[in-house]
């Protein structure tokens, strides 16, 4: 992904988000709010429950993999999260605890567990010891997906 579609990403998820956040179905601009959304030919699913890992992109983490490329060939270095693209598409935005996450990667795991029904995001870390000490997490989050 080049910079300027990320970027743009960026400012059509956080026009997403603030319409999202502050428009109610109680003032009347639920229809505006879908519209919009809608129009930017975005998917929004909140609040929902994914198992949460994370990774470093190193060998430890990535085994005979471990290039400094994901599998969409962004760079390993800079933030991400890998998920199963059949579920979740790459370039999708992944909103995790208020911090924003592209989606540029996959896994074994990741793809194993949509066929056992679950929806499984590996946070990818700068260090091994940050992965580790993230852990397994059960938690909500918002996809935005293209």
């Amino acid at each position: 992904m080049k910079l300027w579609e990320a970027a743009l990403i960026f400012v059509i998820f956080v026009g997403v988000m603030f319409v999202t956040n502050n428009v109610s179905e109680e003032n009347g601009f639920e229809e505006g709010r879908q519209s919009i959304i809608d129009s930017l030919d975005l998917t929004l699913i909140p609040k929902t429950e994914v198992k949460l890992t994370a990774y470093s992109p190193d060998k430890r983490s990535c085994g005979k993999w471990a290039d400094g490329k994901t599998s969409t060939m962004t760079d390993a270095s800079k933030p991400g999260a890998a998920v199963d693209p059949k579920l979740i598409p790459y370039g999708s935005i992944l909103v995790i605890d208020g911090t924003w996450y592209v989606a540029d990667d996959t896994g074994g795991a990741m793809r194993q567990a949509t066929k056992n029904g679950t929806i499984h995001i590996d946070i990818r870390m700068k260090t091994h010891a940050e992965a580790m000490q993230f852990g397994v997490k059960t938690d909500s989050i918002t996809i935005v997906m293209r």
